[in-house]
């Protein structure tokens, strides 16, 4: 074997190692491209794909005090036409202790659930009389004021859910103002009204 023979395979096998580790490095490179490119993709997806949702309106509660649990077993809500002075009735709903209704009672404050998210529940929109027919005795709910909210939903950080605000509403003419917050001793969620 002649030197230059010699030479040329060792030039030909240092050119071949440095191809393959060149090779090498390009296919690392181009996994960790693809590895971003689908990270960067799957953190789009997260946080690109949100969009805005209507918020729902939250039931009124009303939270009867001192009355005897008798004489609030039964009650008639009535859903009215908003200011239409109670002259045109929509809809009628017939609210009886634990059956389309759950009533909570502390100490001498009863608040009455309907069911939740029906058509049942007293909202922004119609005004409502709220009937004991028991004690033959009408309560008028009407000119409720608020705000309607919308939230971004989507993504990690954002719940899929939220509630419109209510500022105020008129009982018996009478106006009440609800705080900045909804939140209150007697429930967590919910807007309530308290009848004696």
């Amino acid at each position: 074997m002649n030197r230059d023979t010699a030479g040329d395979e060792s030039a030909a096998l240092c050119s071949a190692g440095m191809q393959n580790l060149l090779s090498k490095k390009i296919r690392l490179t181009l996994t960790r491209m693809k590895t971003f490119i689908k990270f960067s993709v799957l953190l789009f997806l997260i946080y690109g794909c949100t969009h805005r949702i209507n918020c729902s309106d939250l039931g009124i509660v009303p939270a009867f005090i001192s009355f005897d649990s008798t004489d609030i077993d039964t009650l008639i809500l009535e859903k009215y036409k908003l200011n239409d002075n109670y002259q045109s009735l929509i809809d009628t709903f017939k609210i009886i202790r634990n059956v389309s209704a759950i009533y909570q009672t502390s100490n001498d404050t009863t608040l009455i659930y309907n069911q939740p998210y029906g058509e049942n529940q007293i909202k922004a929109g119609y005004d409502w009389k709220i009937l004991i027919p028991s004690l033959n005795r009408t309560i008028l709910i009407s000119d409720i004021t608020g705000k309607n909210n919308t939230e971004k939903c989507g993504d990690l950080n954002a719940k899929c859910f939220c509630y419109n605000t209510v500022y105020s509403l008129k009982q018996d003419g009478q106006v009440i103002n609800f705080s900045s917050s909804f939140r209150n001793s007697y429930t967590l969620f919910t807007y309530t009204i308290f009848i004696k």
